[in-house]
């Protein structure tokens, strides 16, 4: 096996213990070990750049000292309406990641609230990819950052009928879904443009806390899609989700819970070390 601090030092990566380069991939074939002796990773991300985001989710993921991840629309009113609340949000180290210009969806039946001018079937693939390039130029303005994640906006992954998962590579160095399962690739380590995620509607803290605890126990990636919290929108309760984040710190030796795009650069390590 090669040796993953070598392969970090060619590549450039002087953040070598942050990234958890030093750390080797298990010699069985797919089974990553994580930093510090973990023996998983959750990533908690939050989808449309929503008010409860700023008013409720980020204090409480701060009074417990963990990191959020926040997939923005970045043409979304509660986006360019505070803005330096978001700027602060990833000063204060969350992620701020790529969650498109305008949030376009598959239209047809069952979406009929999908507008025309926003219909990813009418969309071509490029037409996709200049708004995705100018999403993360407008978030690399706000946090300084070159390196994005992205989410499927409603989980669809085609743009005028053509996949858009080969594209994103350019773009963003992982993806998440919205189903639950993660798929994995030839060498056992999770596909990183199909990372699944809890994403059942009205959750209570019980069920939150159960799919962390199939993670802690198969050792691999989990995430959480979240929208309003205590809000409107697909919103799950600040009882159930604070439920969730005072098992997740009580639980701080065991599941590295940190930023999506942390996650994903160490699991992006183990490829190379392959």
């Amino acid at each position: 096996m090669k040796n993953v601090t070598a392969i970090c030092a060619a590549l450039g990566l002087t953040a070598m213990t942050a990234l958890g380069c030093s750390e080797a991939q298990d010699e069985a074939t797919g089974k990553i070990s994580w930093p510090d002796g973990k023996k998983a990773a959750i990533a908690l991300t939050y989808d449309d750049a929503l008010d409860t985001h700023l008013d409720v989710a980020a204090p409480a993921l701060d009074a417990r000292d963990l990191k959020g991840t926040f997939f923005v629309t970045v043409g979304s009113y509660p986006f360019t309406g505070r803005m330096e609340e978001w700027r602060e949000l990833a000063g204060d180290g969350h992620e701020l990641a790529n969650h498109t210009l305008f949030h376009p969806c598959v239209g047809g039946p069952d979406r009929e609230w999908v507008m025309a001018d926003r219909d990813l079937a009418t969309y071509t693939v490029g037409r996709f990819v200049d708004e995705l390039a100018l999403t993360n130029r407008v978030l690399e303005a706000m946090d300084g950052e070159s390196v994005r994640t992205y989410a499927y906006t409603c989980g669809d992954t085609t743009a005028g009928g053509e996949s858009i998962v080969e594209a994103l590579a350019p773009y963003a160095i992982a993806a998440r879904t919205v189903q639950q399962e993660t798929p994995t690739t030839e060498n056992g380590l999770p596909d990183p443009y199909l990372i699944g995620t809890y994403a059942e509607g009205d959750p209570t803290g019980e069920q939150l806390i159960g799919y962390a605890e199939r993670i802690l126990e198969d050792g691999t990636v989990g995430t959480y899609l979240f929208h309003d919290i205590q809000g409107e929108h697909l919103s799950v309760t600040a009882e159930a989700h604070g439920e969730l984040l005072d098992w997740l710190a009580e639980h701080s030796d065991e599941v590295w819970v940190t930023t999506f795009r942390e996650i994903m650069e160490y699991v992006r390590e183990q490829e190379v070390a392959e």
